[in-house]
């Protein structure tokens, strides 16, 4: 090759370098991009109308994919975090597209080329982890106020509440007439129900003192499995309860842990289909205990899964629940200094793992 071909050779390599690094620089994902660098990247050549450019990037594949073998053309890697996460390769359509058919600069090329797309796709991904992590801590914020506004809300409902109660009372003691007696005792049932609401509202807002004693775990599991063994039958589900941890205690409020059982038990035997199966398993490891209860239902829809734990929210059939089963079971659980994680795949099931430390 002249020194004027050479020279034109590397003129195009670099105007393509340029070409790409500018495509590349301005985007934001980058498998959209991808078939577009193939094509500006055959170009740049020696014989450009035979030159066909392939990029694979996490088993997705762009740009030409009829190569012979595995050995034809040249490749590049592209890296990610000293991990392999994909590569280019390059051959010509007529020669086969041996090594020996390509210059030192357009391996030089190849390589730089790779070096740019792990550019975009880490600041893709940085950008994926940014958005999550202000996602996470704008339903910390969320869940914060919503405590705080709930704690309002129950301190201001208990005082009407005491004193529906106490008039009802009175009304069913001092009256003779039964159709009287029998409205008040209404009046009184409706109170005692909104006071139940009241008191999960409180638990949600850990506005409820705790009574903490070191537990064994297992016993409580085992008691709650126990309580609603008529339920798994009614509904006949098999629970599988495996005891997978070394030391089950704990400091826990009895009462409260309880409840998250029931709640979290219930929830995976009403989304159960008969003759299924709910698995609970206990475990702990780096200072924290950990229930597992896992279900293989009808699944939590995505579009709602960041709304789970917000009070009076449910995606059950109307008449179903008030929606504070599951906000209930994060106050009890942020109150223990644990945390509450999930995960969900509609018609295939949902599981959730709490985790308390162990002290």
């Amino acid at each position: 090759m002249s020194y004027q071909d050479s020279l034109k050779e590397r003129i195009k390599e670099l105007e393509c370098l340029y070409d790409i690094s500018t495509l590349l620089s301005k985007s934001i994902s980058v498998t959209p991009v991808l078939p577009e660098v193939c094509k500006r990247l055959e170009k740049a050549f020696q014989y450009p109308d035979f030159a066909r450019a392939k990029i694979t990037l996490l088993d997705q594949v762009f740009g030409y994919d009829e190569f012979l073998n595995n050995d034809l053309g040249i490749k590049q890697n592209i890296y990610f975090q000293d991990e392999i996460i994909g590569f280019i390769r390059v051959g010509y359509v007529n020669t086969g597209g041996n090594p020996k058919d390509f210059l030192t600069e357009e391996k030089k090329l190849l390589n730089k080329v790779a070096e740019e797309i792990a550019i975009l796709y880490e600041r893709q991904e940085r950008t994926k982890n940014e958005e999550l992590l202000n996602e996470i801590v704008q339903r910390k914020d969320r869940l914060t106020f919503l405590g705080e506004m709930t704690a309002g809300v129950a301190h201001e409902l208990n005082t009407p509440l005491g004193n529906i109660l106490g008039f009802s009372e009175f009304i069913i003691n001092s009256s003779t007439e039964k159709v009287t007696i029998g409205d008040a005792k209404k009046i009184r049932q409706s109170a005692l129900h909104a006071r139940e609401v009241v008191k999960k509202l409180m638990l949600f807002s850990s506005d409820v003192p705790q009574k903490l004693t070191k537990t064994n775990l297992k016993l409580v599991i085992e008691e709650a499995l126990d309580l609603l063994s008529p339920i798994l039958k009614q509904n006949q589900i098999k629970a599988e309860f495996t005891d997978q941890s070394t030391n089950a205690f704990a400091l826990i409020d009895k009462v409260q842990l309880t409840q998250v059982l029931f709640n979290l038990l219930n929830n995976a035997i009403q989304a159960s289909e008969k003759k299924n199966k709910v698995i609970i398993k206990l475990n702990n490891i780096n200072g924290f205990i950990s229930i597992l209860v896992q279900d293989f239902g009808k699944g939590i829809p995505a579009e709602v899964q960041e709304k789970i734990f917000d009070p009076f929210f449910t995606y059950n059939k109307k008449g179903h629940g008030n929606g504070l089963g599951l906000s209930v079971v994060h106050g009890i659980i942020k109150k223990h200094k644990g945390r509450i994680q999930f995960s969900s795949e509609v018609d295939k099931g949902t599981t959730f793992v709490i985790s308390i430390p162990q002290k």
